[in-house]
């Protein structure tokens, strides 16, 4: 590994919690590359831990437990009522100085708001944020985090859009944004890339039940396909989130029950990408989703929304691309792949040269020297 600059004291990498998500495999990612390096660091939670941190070496993860458990970042009203939050903000800036960190690297808005004011006060040489998605969010902590990033010293975006988004938004001012893409660990995924897929091919959508991942719009077109063949392509929900119920009714009332099945993600990607052939990405919005790298790493299908940071790293001819939000596109894209999936899988070995056999942008070990250079106030 090349050289990388030194850094005076510890990282910590700050975030709600380590529930399953890509912003969290980002970190813990993070973490374990830095540690492989030699390179003190903490991954600092403020409100419980939760099952990535199974992917972290012992002892780096500190749950400061700043939140109850039971809130839920759905309620955030009560995270900016003053008897939860100034506590929160003493308490972590008291931890801040106590271990003497030279680096805070803040992750997801909730954090944001905590993890900034908290790096003031403990005067921490160096703050930087990583912008994951471009979400809009309420007035009240959109206006709050504008308001604290004038105290980051560098907003990192992983994808053109989301940096976009950002200067937009928070009225970041350019010369702090940096734009970082999301890396993955290859040697991870880039073995599972020779196995052949099933027939016929076994389809998966991986991602957090939310409006925004678009299942909706998958179980819509899985219905099209059904009334227009008599038949529907079995197809796997992998995940969690406060919208699996009303997926289940809505697959329930389209009587796709024989051909959906919902089941929960576990941090283990390689082991759940190993059971994948195509992974379908029916988001409405995305910054990076890391699961568009991992599959493609291992070797899978990809059938995706042409948004965010999806349609800047994949080209028409490594992937089958839909416009968001359309159901009638997104079958005929299943019905596609379905029927001609060597035609996708020479897709896909096409995008894993180029992405990752003949360039090492998108290798966390890659993405990791790039933070570190944030980090030392190196570059733009």
């Amino acid at each position: 590994m090349k050289e990388y600059p030194k850094l005076p004291g510890p990282i910590a990498l700050v975030l709600p919690s380590l529930q399953i998500g890509g912003a969290e495999r980002l970190v813990t990612d993070l973490a374990r590359t830095f540690y492989r390096m030699k390179i003190p660091c903490y991954v600092v939670t403020l409100m419980g831990s939760g099952p990535m941190v199974e992917r972290l070496p012992k002892g780096i993860h500190i749950d400061l437990g700043l939140f109850p458990k039971s809130a839920g970042f759905g309620k955030m009203k009560r995270m900016a009522s003053l008897p939860l939050f100034l506590p929160a903000v003493i308490s972590l800036a008291k931890w801040l100085h106590k271990e003497r960190i030279s680096v805070l690297h803040s992750h997801l808005w909730p954090a944001d708001l905590v993890a900034l004011p908290a790096a003031r006060l403990a005067k921490i040489p160096r703050v930087v944020v990583t912008q994951h998605d471009s979400i809009r969010l309420p007035s009240l902590f959109r206006n709050a985090k504008r308001y604290f990033l004038r105290w980051a010293h560098a907003v990192v975006s992983v994808s053109q859009e989301t940096a976009r988004f950002t200067e937009r938004d928070f009225k970041v001012t350019p010369g702090k944004l940096r734009v970082i893409p999301n890396g993955i660990d290859l040697e991870e995924l880039l073995p599972l890339g020779g196995v052949e897929w099933r027939q016929p091919p076994r389809i998966v959508c991986i991602g957090r039940f939310h409006p925004l991942k678009g299942q909706r719009v998958l179980l819509q077109a899985l219905s099209i396909l059904k009334s227009r063949t008599g038949n529907c392509p079995k197809i796997h929900l992998i995940g969690e989130g406060p919208e699996l119920k009303n997926l289940e009714q809505f697959a329930s009332e389209l009587e796709l029950n024989e051909s959906v099945f919902f089941a929960p993600t576990n941090p283990n990607i390689p082991e759940l990408l190993s059971s994948t052939d195509i992974l379908v990405i029916p988001s409405l919005s995305e910054g990076l989703p890391l699961i568009v790298l991992e599959g493609i790493a291992a070797g899978k299908g990809i059938i995706a929304s042409r948004v965010g940071g999806v349609q800047e790293i994949l080209r028409d001819d490594e992937a089958i691309f839909f416009p968001p939000g359309n159901a009638e596109a997104l079958a005929a894209a299943i019905s596609q792949a379905i029927y001609n999936p060597q035609d996708l899988k020479v897709k896909t070995e096409r995008a894993c040269r180029r992405l990752f056999r003949e360039s090492g942008k998108f290798d966390i070990q890659h993405v990791a020297k790039e933070y570190l250079s944030v980090y030392a106030g190196q570059g733009k």
